[in-house]
């Protein structure tokens, strides 16, 4: 699963392999390391993970939210919402995309998408 970081953007990009691995599980997670051992900071762990769609009832604006943002110290999680997490298993859209308020007026877009040419 690519991360990419942009100004008040983050993008995951699965392969076929992790989109699979992602509908059967629920979960496709990394931890990337930044220097040795297991020392606080020195690690980024990021994830795909689906929830329950009631989780989601009543955010943005009334309307189901596509997805979720938690994010702490040195872990970042990108949740989604059930039912959207398999009509993307049917190829419906090949992504998805949503936002999340990170500050006052600042919105930080949020992209999940298939990579379809994309092979580890």
């Amino acid at each position: 699963m690519k991360l990419r970081l942009e100004p008040n953007l983050l993008r995951l990009r699965l392969s076929m392999a992790e989109v699979a691995d992602f509908i059967r599980t629920g979960r496709v997670a990394y931890t990337q390391r930044f220097g040795p051992g297991a020392a606080s900071g020195q690690s980024l762990g990021y994830a795909l993970e689906v929830r329950p769609d009631a989780e989601f009832r009543g955010e943005a604006n009334g309307r189901a939210a596509p997805v979720r943002l938690l994010a702490e110290a040195g872990r970042l999680v990108v949740q989604v919402a059930a039912g959207q997490a398999q009509a993307w298993a049917r190829g419906e859209p090949v992504d998805f995309r949503g936002q999340v308020e990170v500050g006052q007026g600042v919105v930080l877009r949020i992209i999940v998408e298939q990579d379809l040419g994309y092979q580890h």
